[in-house]
């Protein structure tokens, strides 16, 4: 019995050992990196057109007159609330 009882001491000093397998490998920290900085020193992508400050974002969207909406499937409820709403 005593040999299977460790106290908590010898068990934290055992799994010290262990500690390497959960470290990052040396050289792959983040090099300073804050917000929108790319990695490996590639700039970060533009997600706006550059010349297009002044005008109507919504302008590149074709409407035509009296055409139906989207159609959009109905909410469908569950048997138990079905059973419910018939009562």
């Amino acid at each position: 019995m005593d040999k299977k009882v460790r106290t908590f001491a010898e068990r934290e000093t055992a799994s010290k050992g262990n500690l390497r397998i959960h470290q990052e490998p040396l050289g792959t920290n983040n090099n300073n990196n804050q917000g929108n900085q790319g990695g490996r020193n590639n700039a970060p992508a533009r997600v706006y057109a550059v010349g297009r400050v002044g005008t109507d974002p919504d302008a590149n969207v074709v409407t035509v007159p009296g055409a139906a909406p989207v159609a959009r499937a109905p909410y469908r409820l569950a048997p138990s609330e079905m059973k419910e709403l018939a009562k």
